[in-house]
């Protein structure tokens, strides 16, 4: 299974920015029940979506400049990135299928170019 990258240090996030692919960020808090509760689904779609798509998790209690950068209001906010560019925001709990449905879009568009 593919990992989820937990982004404990600034220079982690060049991985994020500087990615020439998809990353899917999950940012969260260690308060957050339903950022606790889909956390076993992330990593099962880290292993799902292996090769295709990078998986990032963003404490917004540790990265605060991030997340205000981000306008990240309310948890979990999940972000798909292309080029080192927000393309896609899902915000509030969501199920499997809806974080799929969002990463298969976004995938798709990049077939049609």
């Amino acid at each position: 299974m593919a990992k989820v990258t937990i982004v404990k240090k600034n220079s982690q996030l060049k991985e994020i920015f500087n990615s020439e692919g998809i990353a899917l960020v999950d940012f969260w808090s260690p308060l957050c029940i339903p950022c606790r509760i889909m956390e076993p689904t992330i990593k099962e779609l880290a292993g799902k979506f292996d090769g295709e798509v990078d998986f990032f998790k963003v404490n917004v209690l540790r990265h605060i400049g991030l997340a205000g950068k981000y306008e990240v209001r309310g948890l979990p906010t999940l972000m798909i990135f292309r080029h080192g560019k927000p393309v896609k925001r899902l915000v509030g709990f969501k199920t499997k299928k809806e974080i799929e449905k969002a990463l298969i879009g976004v995938l798709d568009t990049i077939a049609t170019e």
